[in-house]
């Protein structure tokens, strides 16, 4: 499962938000028999009965609802569409973000919506003292030091 479910009970911060926000939601449907493939060369498995332990949940209209309600609240000039992020670099009050290739802008919080591998791929993380070493690291010229 994905980030299009989430568990009340295992994840109360998100179903305090959900409630917050007013979002609708729905118990994920789990009657019926599951069927699991582990590998694709191999036929997929049946098993009947399965109960789900914690009851997950979608958020009706999905993930971009929740971003939606969040963003409703922000003053419109503090939205930036299509504004891909090439490199952040932590600094001692906050995080600059390079912004396209020249662009920079400063800011207290950075929460990225990508998955950890996509982010890592596409954006540049620069610290002090430790920028040539994670670059060099990236680029497969050994161990950081």
């Amino acid at each position: 499962m994905g980030p299009s479910w989430y568990w009340p009970h295992m994840q109360p911060a998100i179903a305090e938000l959900v409630e917050e926000l007013g979002l609708a939601a729905f118990c994920q449907n789990s009657d019926g028999d599951v069927i699991f493939e582990r590998m694709s060369r191999e036929a997929a498995q049946r098993y009947r009965g399965v109960v789900q332990d914690q009851q997950s949940m979608r958020l009706v209209g999905g993930t971009s609802s929740l971003v939606r309600a969040l963003a409703r609240d922000l003053p419109a000039e503090r939205i930036r569409l299509k504004a891909r992020v090439t490199a952040m670099a932590l600094l001692p009050k906050g995080v600059e973000l390079t912004i396209g290739d020249a662009e920079s802008l400063t800011v207290g919080h950075v929460i990225a919506a990508l998955p950890p591998r996509l982010l890592e791929a596409t954006t540049r993380f620069i610290h002090e003292g430790g920028s040539r070493e994670r670059e060099r690291k990236r680029e497969g010229g050994g161990k950081a030091k």
